[in-house]
């Protein structure tokens, strides 16, 4: 039995090298302790990282 299944796209290598100017994530949120004279605070940060991809690497 074969299968007629349509090939996955994702899986395939993308040939076009093509930059990607900005990728990332937001909305990271993270513990953290600040530091003062006075004493340590626990906190969260709330953090946005972003990238750009060269063609070689997207």
């Amino acid at each position: 039995m074969t299968c007629a299944c349509p090939s996955h796209v994702q899986s395939t290598l993308d040939e076009r090298a093509l930059p990607i100017e900005q990728v990332g994530i937001r909305g990271v949120r993270h513990p953290l302790i600040i530091r003062s004279a006075t004493g340590n605070f626990p906190s969260v940060g709330t953090f946005e990282m972003d990238v750009a991809l060269p063609a070689h690497l997207a």
